[in-house]
């Protein structure tokens, strides 16, 4: 082959060479073949043309070592949202997360100013310790410590402050140093890269750089044991929020954090005197070494960062959701925020910081609920509430603040009664420091006075809560001239006529009937008595009320209820004996369908045929002229009418048996109502011979316990009084296929479902005896089988309950796993299925709750089971409270309680080697987030923890009471005794 011939003089091609590898082409000959250009040896760009590839050869041009990081519209925020102050505490959080000496503080870092001769300033923050791994300067890689919670690791925190601070605020250079090498951040500009190129002698690119991009050159330097950042500018904004550095972060030189009041290892507080002002004056809030906004943001530099009022507060390794925004602190947050600081504290430490703090809540009320409280009152509040579980006794009060007229204010004392209150010399501090004593301002107002004060208070969520678990009294449409039920039934007809879309029948249960209705129902139309209805849809509810409530106390209906999409409606009449009338009972029950609004009714046989022909002659009135076909649900009407059945009777009225009263006089149990409604939801063909014999027993009940029904199903109610809500645990056949087709697309849910369901006990006959809880407990005591027997009664997950866990949750848009690796049989557990458990605690356990790596025991020890039966037994006797979830041991890290959705609680495994205590305080702590509205740990949940512990308290308290002064004790009391010491025996063992 020929050599190929090389021009003679530098034309435009000449840069070709240099940039691409490519050779200039010859020149053709005439009528010649044109020859391809040469490349040598590797300097050609491999594959795409990407902006990195051609930043980093225009860079190699220049003899830089450049490393394409972002783009300029990487996180992009406006200036206003990451303003100086925002992005320099960004620098400072680096510095705090990487301390080897002094972890999570700025102690050894030094911070210098020095002006520049060209004007501005050039800032130097330097940490005494090697930064030696460069990855995390030259990409969005982060380097956070694994052993603590932080927020810096030279992540995406680091290259968005240099964006904004080269881009938006004109600083000139940002400079890392480094263990032997340094690194400069800058901004190029796609346009500036593209001309300078492009006017480079010899260079035609053939390619063009499409975006701005942050770079960072480095190169090397000599190693000092020390790494810095230094940063130079003439921006004054950038200038004042540097200035304040040194403060930004937790350090022994920090003048917010000299002399603290109180300090432990997880945080401290410093009371800040009154303020003469109106305003009170501000600290600072550190969380895990770095300054946060509390409630709000400053608007400059100056005053960007805004603390609590009052006092500061500082915070260590707390764990956090955090956000690289860094939004402010709010109170209910700084209230949780607290809890480890805190319970921490000891008994006298409480009370000090009480009396360090007096200057602040002498005098002042504080607004209990408020999203504007004050700082300092926040953590008043946390020690006051908590005092009284250390042991503190309100008598002590007078102790420590004796001769002070300070009173609480308590709910219902108006303000006129305050002032006169605060005429007679006493002082008015915040409600809550009852808690530890604080005589009320109630107590010092008259009787007369005080019972005024209480005037009505029926909250929405309130009446919602109490209508959902036990109902309330309505109004409805009344039918004075209705002279016999044929005449109801045609009535009806013709005022819902215009209503109904659709009948329909059912085909397991002829006599019962579905009218589909028009329009939609609001939710709040369910719980309004609604004694003078104005709306069209108003008036549908009044009319299907009246509805009920006739054909109920006529018997023309068996049961009816409606049902509107997002909870079904139950209807009974209860007897006023004041009165001398029904009065009509509604009660919504929380149940999401998306088959429409409509009303459903099972008829009695009497009634049925004319209920039957009043609504098919309308409907086919109504259908003249136009199209409009029935509609059957699960069997077909055959001419449009409904089925008549032929064996019934009007003297064969349904009646139920009443089983509290069954219960109270002992002629039935608790254990045997619970294995009935287990045995009656089954397919006859699975029944054992026991079921079939309590269904048998049942039956025989009605004779002496009979009674026409309410048609008001139950359901479980966490907060219903008694024995533990019994659940169907066992797995039909259709349930079991389901497994089966679901193991498809969830590997490992039948081995776990298998795993589970082999731990579910099978009802014995010695469970038909009667016997109580108690009872049992002590039979089993005397056993070597206690273990076991214990064990059985703890409620572990089932695999029924599982399976109906992932389906609801899956209904609820949790995505499913995606892709399924290919896993040994040990691991597939750990695969598919884990995942999704994982989205689903995600989702349904509190924020503050969270939980990493977790996974269900599928195998717990006996021991484990007997531990979980103490706690269920424990708390139920104590609190009287029933508990309706499964219990299961988890492992992972994090939370030591879960509770999903009120369906099932987790104890961590770790929890069943610890003393009694703390795994009961776990334990009531997820029993908590039964009640409605608890699921965070807002309010509610406090509320409701702190009734539970209450009633704890009382009941031993009483027992221990029993003791002192010599009486008797019961046999559940002493039951309650020893489930303590049975705990500590099973340590020890």
């Amino acid at each position: 082959m020929d050599e190929e011939p090389q021009p003679s003089s530098p034309s435009k091609f000449s840069g070709l060479k240099r940039v691409f590898g490519r050779a200039e082409p010859t020149k053709p000959n005439s009528g010649g073949e044109i020859k391809a250009p040469a490349v040598e040896n590797g300097k050609k760009i491999e594959g795409v043309a990407t902006d990195q590839k051609l930043l980093q050869f225009f860079y190699e041009l220049k003899g830089v070592d450049a490393h394409a990081i972002a783009t300029d519209s990487f996180l992009d925020k406006s200036r206003d949202e990451y303003n100086a102050a925002w992005l320099t505490r960004e620098l400072v959080q680096n510095f705090v997360d990487h301390n080897p000496q002094y972890p999570g503080t700025l102690d050894g870092v030094s911070f210098t100013s020095e002006p520049l001769k060209s004007g501005g300033r050039r800032f130097r923050i330097e940490g005494g310790w090697p930064f030696e791994d460069p990855t995390g300067v030259l990409s969005p890689h982060s380097d956070k410590p694994e052993d603590r919670n932080t927020a810096g690791g030279n992540g995406i925190g680091l290259k968005q402050t240099a964006i904004r601070l080269i881009r938006d605020f004109g600083v000139q250079r940002f400079e890392i140093d480094g263990e032997g090498w340094v690194a400069n951040y800058r901004l190029a500009k796609a346009a500036d890269v593209n001309d300078d190129w492009a006017n480079m002698p010899g260079q035609v690119p053939l390619h063009k750089v499409k975006h701005d991009w942050l770079l960072a050159d480095i190169k090397k330097s000599k190693p000092t044991g020390r790494n810095a950042y230094i940063i130079e500018t003439a921006n004054p904004d950038v200038i004042k929020a540097l200035e304040q550095l040194p403060t930004l972060g937790v350090s022994n030189e920090n003048p917010y954090l000299q002399n603290m009041d109180f300090q432990n290892k997880f945080g401290g507080i410093k009371w800040l005197p009154k303020s003469e002002g109106i305003e009170p004056d501000k600290g600072r809030l550190f969380i895990n070494g770095q300054v946060m906004n509390y409630k709000e943001k400053g608007a400059t530099a100056e005053d960007y960062w805004v603390g609590p009022e009052s006092a500061t507060i500082q915070l260590n390794n707390l764990k956090y959701k955090m956000s690289i925004d860094r939004p402010p602190v709010n109170p209910f947050e700084l209230s949780r925020y607290l809890d480890d600081m805190v319970q921490a504290m000891s008994k006298d430490e409480m009370v000090e910081q009480l009396k360090r703090s007096e200057h602040l809540w002498a005098g002042h009320v504080d607004s209990k609920y408020g999203t504007d409280r004050q700082g300092a009152f926040v953590v008043v509040e946390k020690l006051a509430r908590t005092l009284p579980y250390k042991g503190y006794d309100r008598g002590e009060w007078q102790k420590h603040f004796a001769g002070k007229n300070y009173i609480a204010r308590d709910r219902g004392v108006s303000d006129s009664q305050v002032r006169e209150l605060e005429e007679q010399g006493f002082i008015v501090c915040p409600g809550y420091l009852e808690q530890v004593g604080m005589p009320s301002a109630s107590s010092k107002l008259s009787n007369e006075e005080t019972a005024s004060n209480e005037t009505p208070q029926v909250p929405q969520h309130k009446r919602e809560q109490f209508v959902q678990e036990y109902g309330m009294e309505v109004a409805c449409e009344e039918f004075p001239d209705i002279k016999d039920p044929s005449q109801f039934i045609s009535v009806i007809s013709k005022k819902l006529g215009g209503q109904v879309t659709a009948i329909e029948g059912n085909g397991s249960n002829p006599n019962v009937v579905r009218l589909m209705l028009k329009g939609d129902i609001p939710r709040e139309l369910l719980f309004h008595a609604l004694p003078k209805p104005k709306e069209d849809n108003q008036k549908l509810v009044y009319l299907l009320r009246g509805m009920a409530a006739y054909g109920l106390e006529k018997g023309i209906f068996k049961k009816i209820f409606t049902s509107q999409g997002d909870f079904l409606t139950t209807f009974g009449l209860n007897y006023d004996f004041v009165t001398k009338e029904n009065n009509l009972l509604v009660r919504n029950i929380p149940n999401g369908s998306d088959k429409g609004v409509f009303v459903e009714i099972e008829l009695n046989d009497k009634y049925l045929q004319k209920f039957q022909n009043a609504f098919t002659q309308d409907e086919a009135a109504r259908a003249s002229g136009k199209t409009k076909e029935m509609v059957s649900r699960e069997a077909p009407l055959p001419t449009g009418e409904l089925n008549i059945s032929s064996t019934g009777s009007d003297s064969k009225q349904s009646v139920e048996v009443d089983i509290t009263r069954a219960i109270e006089v002992k002629a039935w149990t608790n254990e045997q109502e619970q294995i009935y409604q287990a045995a009656v939801r089954k397919n006859p063909t699975e029944l054992s011979d026991q079921e079939k014999l309590i269904i048998q027993k049942r039956e025989q009940l009605k004779q002496e316990f009979g009674r026409v029904p309410v048609a008001q199903p139950e359901i479980p109610d966490i907060e219903k009084k008694g024995n533990i809500i019994q659940k169907e645990a066992t797995m039909s056949n259709s349930e079991k296929t389901r497994v089966s087709q679901m193991e498809a697309q969830l590997p490992g849910i039948l081995e776990a479902v298998n795993k589970l369901e082999e731990m579910v006990p099978e009802p014995t006959v010695a469970e038909l005896t009667g016997q109580s809880p108690v009872e049992k407990y002590l039979q089993w005591r005397q056993s070597d089988q206690f273990y076991g027997q214990l064990g059985d009664n703890a409620g572990y997950l089932t695999g029924k309950h599982l399976i109906e866990l992932i389906e609801e949750q899956n209904q609820a848009d949790i995505s499913s796993v995606e892709s399924i690796r290919e896993e040994s049989p040990e691991d597939i557990i750990l695969g598919a299925l884990r995942s999704k458990l994982k989205k689903i605690v995600e989702r349904m356990n509190p924020a503050e709750d969270e939980v990493d790596d977790f996974e269900i025991v599928l195998e717990p020890t006996e021991k484990q089971l007997a531990q979980l039966g103490l706690l269920r037994l424990y708390s139920q006797l104590t609190t009287n409270v029933a508990l309706p979830n499964d219990l299961f041991v988890y492992k992972g890290t994090g939370s030591k309680g879960i509770n999903l959705g009120q369906k099932a609680i987790g104890i961590h495994e770790s929890l069943f080697g610890v003393k009694f205590t703390e795994a009961m305080r776990t334990f009531t702590h997820e029993v908590a987030h039964n009640y409605p509205e608890a699921e965070d740990h807002g309010n509610m949940f406090r509320h409701a923890m702190e009734s539970l512990f209450a009633a704890t308290i009382d009941r031993v308290t009483n027992i221990a009471i029993k003791l002192d002064s010599g009486q008797a004790t019961t046999s559940e009391e002493r039951v309650i005794l020893d489930m303590q010491r049975e705990w500590d025996s099973i340590l020890a063992t």
